[in-house]
């Protein structure tokens, strides 16, 4: 069968842009792939790693100190959840909200237990869940290093018992392989000002001096479940608007 030598030019020409976009779908596959599984310490990290929803995993935990002139005491809540969003392109590079799980409140001391989740201190039966809500942090305009401590300071609202005051954490976050891991502080904490009475007797003039310390363990959310959560929010949007 005789072909005109167009025909032959145009198969040609179609051939040659195929192979290009597979050649080049590969390049850029590849390229991704060496960014993602060849991150090394000490490499800088970018959108690729930190440009995700993080969901907060189990062996996360909160730990408040609490001390008075003469006595002290601790209070764990092992019980965390909550999401943070990460676009350093945002004027806020992170927002996201972390709740704590009040009933699973515990100190070493176990006549302090039922004290604490009582009506008169933390009264987890009408309020069971605690809340902070991440208004800005500062640090993220610097660049993050794989497996490299990096400091941050992060502000934001917490609520205890309906009760909601501004707080400011100094902490460090630490990108590794895959998940991140968040440590922060925050001392001076006052009690009376989510309507808790001092958790130690003030002796005279003393008072309680509490510090809250954090320790996230972050994953990045599955994006389907990510999607689906998304579209819920929308649509719910759109019925309650």
């Amino acid at each position: 069968m005789n072909r005109s030598r167009y025909w032959w030019f145009g198969t040609l020409g179609a051939v040659l842009i195929l192979g290009s976009l597979t050649g080049y779908i590969a390049i850029a596959r590849d390229t991704l792939w060496v960014q993602e599984k060849e991150i090394q310490r000490g490499d800088k990290l970018g959108p690729l790693q930190l440009a995700k929803t993080w969901k907060v995993t189990a062996g996360s935990s909160a730990a408040v100190s609490v001390l008075s002139p003469h006595e002290s005491l601790d209070l764990t809540f092992p019980k965390l959840s909550g999401l943070l969003t990460i676009n350093k392109e945002e004027t806020e590079p992170v927002v996201g909200t972390i709740a704590a799980d009040m009933t699973s409140l515990y100190s070493e001391d176990p006549a302090w237990n039922a004290k604490l989740r009582d009506w008169y201190f933390f009264n987890v039966k009408s309020y069971p869940e605690a809340s902070f809500r991440i208004v800005k942090v500062g640090g993220f305009e610097k660049p993050l290093l794989e497996g490299e401590p990096h400091p941050l300071t992060i502000e934001g609202e917490m609520t205890v018992r309906n009760m909601t005051q501004p707080i400011q954490f100094k902490g460090e976050i630490t990108h590794t392989g895959g998940r991140m891991e968040l440590k922060a502080r925050c001392s001076g904490l006052e009690t009376k000002k989510f309507g808790i009475p001092e958790l130690l007797e003030p002796i005279y003039t003393g008072k309680n001096v509490a510090t809250l310390e954090v320790t996230l363990i972050l994953e990045p959310e599955d994006p389907d479940t990510s999607r689906h959560r998304q579209a819920d929010s929308h649509n719910f949007r759109e019925i309650g608007a």
